[in-house]
Order: structure tokens, then sequence, then C-alpha cells
């Protein structure tokens, strides 16, 4: 597990308790703050140019947000084979 990256300037609360279903989180941004943090952390950038950020729980019930660095495995890495066969006719059904 890698360490965390805070996304400065960004910050994720739970919604109010009466809110509507249909709100999942409140996000609050100091816009000087995140714009700061985004020139220096564009190396974060995928080939896209987006920084994914993902909101979790702490152990406390707070909320926060964070870089989303996840990369899957590769192929190679996951041990498992994958044999690609034809479909034929006996493999439809009816």
């Amino acid at each position: 597990m890698s360490e965390i990256q805070w996304v400065g300037g960004l910050f994720v609360n739970k919604p109010h308790e009466k809110a509507p279903d249909f709100i999942k989180c409140n996000l609050s941004m100091k816009v000087t703050d995140l714009f700061e943090w985004l020139d220096k952390n564009q190396h974060l950038a995928d080939d896209n140019g987006y920084i994914k950020v993902v909101v979790k729980e702490s152990k406390q019930g707070k909320w926060y947000c964070c870089v989303d660095d996840f990369k899957p495995k590769a192929k190679e890495d996951v041990g498992v084979e994958i044999k690609k066969e034809p479909i034929t006719d006996d493999d439809i059904p009816f």
C-alpha cells in the first residue's frame, strides 16, 4: 500500500442527515490552494490529463479524499492464462 497523497484544497464531508438520498457527499474547494496543488502535481495526471480522486472513510468515521493511485496488475502478473477459443454452434444455448 502506498502513502496517501492528499489533495490540497479539496475537502469532503458526509451529507447532512436530512439530505435526500441522491446527495452522496459534499465537496468544498479552496480555489487558491487547489490550483496551487494541481499546478505542483501535474505529474500525477494520466495520459488524458486526469488526476483521479477517491473518497474514503477513516477508522474514526471522518470522510476524506486522496489521489486514487490504484493500478491493476498486468495480465502477466496475475498468474492466470486466458485461452481464447472460437465459439461454435454447440456453445450457443437454444
